[in-house]
């Protein structure tokens, strides 16, 4: 290959350079519509055709998506899975090639009974989408599934979610979060997604003295996950202390580590977690706060989770949460963190920061 060939091939390789300059930019990706309207729970990945897929809580509505090519520009909301009579909360997504699917926690929306899981397929990267059907999930009340799937290098299949034990028990209603003991678990596919099964449970012993807040829950939360160099699978965790709690998987999502605090800080409010894999560099979105959902702060592990950078700050409004992230990498390796933002009047709007690994590891 003689070398204009050689330069015009190296020069067609995307890629980021570790002298760009720190970029952060900011914007609004789903606005409410009026006072006491909400956009929330959003949840990205990138599919295999290189667009960033966003999946949000519209006002419990529906569960709608948005798509870019860029992360820059949207395309108007696509609603893909709407209950007539419940409401759809916690959307997550899982992609394995030109599949895709997009799941829910769906109940009443003035009672903590029971949920059922919807779920919208595409099988052409989200182009178009079947009607939405029923996973079942054998367990009384779900929820959590506001962070993606992931497919693992055999090629096995893990949707993280969360399920209650006092109401498993069938005899106990709550009233709200600060009564539920929730547990962790992964669902599990071999089959690309044509039919899943439960993996293993993670539940955190969390005592009333030790929860920061009474209407933190007890247990464990809202799990992210992130597969390692090793084959392990990393789990982080919302709790009610003022950490998050994370923990290991050796075999698949079949079973889990003890779990056990992590450094980072936080309380009860999840996080979110991606990868660029040409830097081999894992970035995770979260509240660094003992007490409160503010302010949002990004970070990087350069050793699978181990250690984490110095907290860089992506928003803080005191008195007003900016919480549950999402989080994605678009084909030019840039970061894209999402989040609801809460708003006067009881509105929330996803918002969005695009921004590069300079950025983030830049010293202020």
């Amino acid at each position: 290959m003689n070398r204009t060939i050689l330069l015009l091939v190296l020069l067609s390789i995307p890629c980021i350079s570790m002298d760009a300059e720190p970029l952060f930019e900011i914007q609004t990706a789903v606005a409410s519509k009026g006072p006491s309207h909400w956009c929330a729970y959003a949840c990205a990945a990138r599919l295999n055709d290189g667009r960033i897929l966003c999946v949000y809580s519209d006002c419990g509505d529906r569960i709608a998506g948005i798509f870019s090519d860029d992360g820059i520009f949207w395309s108007e909301p696509v609603s893909l899975i709407d209950s007539p009579v419940e409401a759809d909360y916690d959307p997550n997504i899982v992609v394995v090639g030109d599949r895709v699917f997009v799941l829910s926690t769906t109940r009443m929306s003035d009672e903590i009974i029971r949920t059922t899981t919807w779920c919208a397929r595409s099988e052409d990267n989200g182009k178009t989408w079947s009607k939405p059907y029923v996973v079942v999930i054998p367990h009384t009340y779900t929820s959590g599934k506001v962070q993606p799937g992931i497919q693992l290098k055999s090629g096995r299949l893990l949707f993280p979610y969360s399920w209650d034990l006092v109401l498993e028990e069938g005899s106990k209603t709550v009233r709200g979060e600060g009564e539920m003991d929730s547990q962790a678990g992964v669902m599990i596919s071999d089959d690309q997604g044509d039919t899943w099964r439960l993996g293993g449970d993670v539940h955190v012993e969390v005592k009333a003295d030790d929860k920061k807040s009474g209407g933190a829950i007890f247990g464990a939360d809202e799990p992210a996950l992130m597969e390692l160099s090793d084959g392990s699978i990393y789990m982080i965790m919302r709790t009610g202390t003022d950490r998050m709690w994370e923990t290991w998987s050796r075999d698949g999502g079949e079973t889990w580590d003890p779990p056990r605090p992590s450094s980072l800080v936080a309380h009860n409010t999840p996080a979110t977690l991606c990868k660029l894999e040409r830097e081999n560099v894992i970035v995770c979105v979260w509240n660094e706060s003992p007490t409160n959902r503010w302010p949002l702060v990004a970070a990087v592990s350069k050793d699978e989770c181990r250690t984490w950078s110095k907290p860089k700050m992506l928003a803080c409004v005191p008195g007003l949460q900016s919480s549950y992230p999402g989080s994605a990498v678009t084909r030019d390796g840039l970061i894209l963190a999402f989040w609801q933002q809460q708003r006067p009047n009881e509105r929330r709007d996803i918002i969005m920061a695009r921004f590069n690994l300079e950025w983030l590891l830049a010293q202020d």
